[in-house]
């Protein structure tokens, strides 16, 4: 979890500085620290704040990430029409931004998301999308949605699409845990994100 605590130290840092660009950007980064360290309360309020200030006519580069994290809380609080209402609306920020960074985790998350509504096929389509992007070179690399984008293959019963569409990219602990995931190794891959302070993704696998 050394991420967690240097974003925690960072945003002290620029509260003590009155550094308002690293605050704002630092805020993001907490939302999503507290999704996945099971903070869901603190997430959800720091989430609606910081869309409520980039509704207020000061958009920010990591609303994509904010919204994508008050979906999957959306998600698993049974809000699904809250949850569709984010992803879909991260899916037409990452069509202006394409940015592997905002991209590739909008289209797993939303391809989870419609998983999780029984909307299948649509499912698979995203999950297409995301499979050929990853095909197309070795730009970016399996972050904290990988896990989700795991499932949605497995559930689809492709989950041996992902080996291939990750060979060749800088190893992360993340693709580590969804690679095991994908064949089969809950265990394994529950073991993983536990290490990592990632008890959500632990706690499903």
């Amino acid at each position: 979890p050394w991420s967690f605590e240097l974003h925690e130290e960072g945003f002290r840092e620029a509260e003590r500085f009155g550094t308002l660009r690293a605050m704002r950007w630092l805020e993001a980064e907490l939302v999503v620290d507290d999704l996945y360290t099971g903070r869901w309360d603190e997430s959800l309020a720091r989430a609606n704040e910081f869309i409520d200030v980039v509704a207020s006519g000061q958009p920010h580069y990591m609303e994509a990430a904010v919204r994508d994290t008050r979906a999957l809380i959306r998600l698993a609080r049974g809000d699904l029409a809250g949850a569709l209402a984010d992803s879909e609306y991260v899916i037409a920020l990452s069509g202006e931004a394409k940015d592997p960074q905002v991209v590739h985790p909008a289209l797993a998350f939303h391809s989870r998301t419609l998983l999780e509504a029984g909307r299948v096929a649509d499912a698979g389509r995203f999950a297409d999308e995301l499979l050929a992007l990853l095909g197309l070179g070795k730009t970016g690399f399996i972050s904290y949605w990988g896990i989700s984008f795991a499932v949605v293959l497995a559930a689809l019963g492709r989950a041996d699409e992902l080996e291939p569409a990750v060979a060749g990219r800088t190893e992360t602990r993340w693709q580590t845990a969804a690679l095991a995931y994908a064949a089969g190794g809950f265990e394994a891959s529950a073991d993983l994100l536990d290490e990592m302070g990632a008890v959500v993704d632990a706690a499903y696998a």
